[in-house]
């Protein structure tokens, strides 16, 4: 599978699989900033690998082979408890943040308290990785800005 991404000088892109154009979500342009969400939403829709074309408005080109990341085996068993959770792909929507920066965007998968001196420990297991609390966090790496939302909770949430 071929990924062909064309850039133009103002920083939108035209981006195909195999020779067929990817439309964005909305009736924007795919923007410079949307790549990095291109190729995860690709691989994760195919789960194999993808070889990935640049194009730069310069004429530079890079190519570079992307392999989804393996996954463990995820029982089909409607009874699981926890195969919603695992299962949960949606959107989360944050504002306060400056135009064009870089925001995190975070899985919660631990929440703790700080002890009497303000500090925070948290001790991680293989268990927290795989079963997120359902929180997700949005943090803008200029502004500071931190949003957070629970899975579930529809629009903006509140920054917290």
């Amino acid at each position: 599978m071929v990924v062909s991404v064309i850039d133009d000088e103002a920083g939108t892109l035209d981006v195909a699989v195999d020779g067929r154009l990817v439309p964005p979500p909305s009736q924007q342009a795919w923007r410079r900033d949307d790549l990095a969400t291109i190729l995860d939403g690709l691989i994760s829709e195919r789960n194999q690998p993808l070889r990935v074309e640049i194009r730069e408005s310069d004429g530079s080109t890079f190519t570079d082979i992307l392999t989804p990341a393996r996954r463990p085996a995820i029982s089909r068993d409607a009874s699981s408890p926890n195969q919603e959770a695992r299962e949960f792909r949606g959107v989360v929507t944050g504002s306060g943040f400056i135009p064009g920066e870089q925001v995190t965007v975070a899985v919660a998968v631990l929440t703790t308290s700080a002890g009497p001196t303000g500090t925070v420990r948290a001790w991680l297991s293989l268990a927290h990785t795989t079963q997120p609390t359902g929180e997700v966090v949005l943090i803008g790496r200029i502004s500071g800005t931190v949003t957070a939302a629970i899975r579930g909770e529809t629009g903006d949430a509140a920054a917290r």
